[in-house]
């Protein structure tokens, strides 16, 4: 008789918590009363293609706990859009606390290991040497402040005197040997100046040029503290966008990092954007609450730990200086890191 009670006591107590979890669950994801309502309204004045109205609706969603309503918006998203960088992140976000599958990935990770880091198949390839040389003669400053090291090779301080023989600036004995008396940093400003490009390939940079050497330094290391974690951008959980992270990074890896940074862009918001540096999705996604005057799409679209403290941050600061360091003027390094790499652009 007393077991019989037990098991049905233990029966009815066990149905009392099941119900209780499942009301929890519907209460968790269901939107309250007043943001349905207001959701109704907000929706009812968009257009079924205003993207950037419906993201920046299920911005809101998510800001209230409504994750059934941002499932929804980004549903309606990528209806239109399907590689939609911040949708998807929203959607994979609405799942998991909906307590539903994710959708399946666009990324796969590769399991092999290279050290302490990782590599992803999507990243394509790490660039090569000849390609670090081209990236650093593009970025090399009109007044660059380090001295580098660099390779003259096939006579080409000879050819460029041959070439500027007679014209301004070298017209006289005394004048040629000024410049022969140069160190190679000015002396390869000089060529540049005069000459562009058309010697390029015949002058190996062989040390980082200042904006580079700053990244490494000091901006990528602000990246992969914050964003390049395995639960965002460098891990086997990351977006659809991933940078290599580790340690001890090789100096390919650091220049295929910038390089992926420099081509991502979130609709027609860049990670790097030279004509507005203050607008750069680098530094706009370091924030958990954005600086005044910005429109709430540049803000990260899930919640992630903020890299900035503020607008005093020593590392803000000097990733703001790096960004202003660049020239305004975007340059095509001619590199794709899908493709194998031409000696002959």
């Amino acid at each position: 008789m007393h077991r019989s009670m037990r098991t049905v006591c233990g029966l009815v107590f066990g149905a009392v918590v099941v119900a209780l979890l499942c009301r929890m669950a519907l209460v968790q994801a269901a939107p309250a009363a007043g943001v349905q309502t207001e959701y109704e309204k907000r929706v009812a004045q968009l257009k079924p293609d205003d993207i950037a109205g419906h993201l920046e609706l299920a911005l809101w969603c998510k800001d209230h706990g409504a994750y059934r309503l941002v499932r929804k918006q980004c549903t309606l998203i990528l209806a239109q859009d399907a590689n939609h960088e911040q949708a998807k992140l929203l959607l994979k976000l609405a799942m998991r606390h909906l307590g539903e599958q994710e959708p399946p990935s666009d990324r796969s990770a590769d399991p092999e290991q290279d050290g302490p880091e990782q590599n992803f198949s999507e990243l394509g390839r790490i660039i090569s040497d000849e390609e670090i040389r081209r990236i650093r003669w593009i970025e090399l400053m009109d007044e660059e402040p380090r001295q580098l090291s660099i390779r003259f090779k096939n006579n080409v301080v000879r050819r460029f005197l041959e070439a500027m023989e007679g014209k301004g600036g070298f017209t006289t004995r005394a004048q040629r040997r000024d410049f022969m008396r140069l160190k190679p940093t000015e002396k390869l400003r000089v060529i540049r100046k005069h000459t562009g490009d058309r010697f390029a390939k015949d002058i190996i940079i062989r040390t980082d040029p200042k904006r580079m050497a700053d990244f490494g330094r000091r901006v990528l290391p602000v990246v992969l503290s914050g964003c390049a974690t395995s639960h965002c951008h460098g891990g086997p959980n990351q977006s659809s966008f991933a940078i290599y992270n580790g340690r001890m990074l090789s100096k390919n890896k650091v220049y295929t990092n910038y390089l992926l940074m420099h081509n991502y862009r979130v609709g027609n918001k860049r990670v790097i954007n030279r004509d507005t540096p203050r607008k750069s999705l680098l530094l706009t996604y370091g924030f958990r609450e954005l600086p005044p005057g910005l429109d709430p799409t540049y803000k990260h679209p899930v919640e992630i730990k903020p890299v900035f403290s503020g607008a005093n941050d020593p590392k803000y600061r000097a990733v703001c200086e790096w960004l202003d360091s660049l020239s305004a003027l975007e340059p095509d390094y001619g590199i794709s890191l899908k493709q194998p790499f031409s000696k002959n652009p």
